[in-house]
């Protein structure tokens, strides 16, 4: 949790929570709280975690072109006790694409990335239908902030994101891409940073932006 370091939560085929932080010492004190699916052929791929509300992408029950899917569940820590519920993405628009990044701004606000691009050999449908997805109701409806013309985002895979104090940084194969508070205009960001996949992108302690 971005506002409480002593409350993780890790993702495999499920979701799992413990709140000692960095003073965990077994894994007995992890709690599984979120189970995909009964089968376990679901696996996370992004997770975002702030004041106590949680956004987590997954894929499968294969993730590749032989059956590829894709889902969001959305959770809330009330004291110990944690609700869930699943996005319908398909009434929102977001593309049966690879969720890779995942985020929670401290005002509730949610972002998901999705991965591909406009080619006929990439899974599910090509780009140029969304890459940035954002949810001011808690994981019930989303709606893309790609925006148009020449400073939409561009069509590029897009791997992570972080939330900066000033805007959000998204990781995409080509470096990372950056949307100003306020703005609708994505531009690339970094100048000493090369045209490269980025991994992922993180909001350190120190204020600073760290990129893999």
């Amino acid at each position: 949790d971005r506002s409480d370091v002593t409350r993780w939560l890790a993702g495999g085929n499920s979701l799992w929570f413990n709140d000692k932080g960095f003073a965990i010492r077994s894994g007995s004190q992890w709690k599984k709280v979120y189970q995909f699916s009964s089968d376990y052929l679901k696996v996370a791929t992004a997770i975002g975690y702030n004041k106590g509300w949680a956004v987590a992408g997954w894929c499968g029950p294969t993730c590749n072109n032989r059956g590829f899917g894709r889902g969001v569940v959305v959770g809330h820590l009330d004291g110990t006790t944690w609700t869930w519920s699943a996005s319908d993405l398909e009434a929102s628009g977001v593309p049966n694409r690879f969720i890779g990044g995942a985020a929670v701004a401290d005002d509730g606000t949610m972002y998901i990335v999705v991965g591909g691009f406009s080619r006929r050999f990439t899974e599910g449908p090509g780009a140029g239908i969304g890459h940035v997805f954002r949810s001011t109701d808690h994981g019930v409806t989303w709606t893309s902030i790609d925006g148009t013309g020449s400073t939409a985002f561009p069509d590029l895979p897009a791997n992570s994101i972080a939330i900066t104090p000033n805007g959000i940084a998204v990781g995409t194969d080509l470096g990372i891409i950056y949307r100003a508070t306020g703005s609708s205009a994505w531009k690339r960001l970094g100048a000493g940073l090369p045209a490269t996949v980025v991994t992922d992108v993180e909001l350190g302690p120190d204020g600073y932006l760290y990129a893999a």
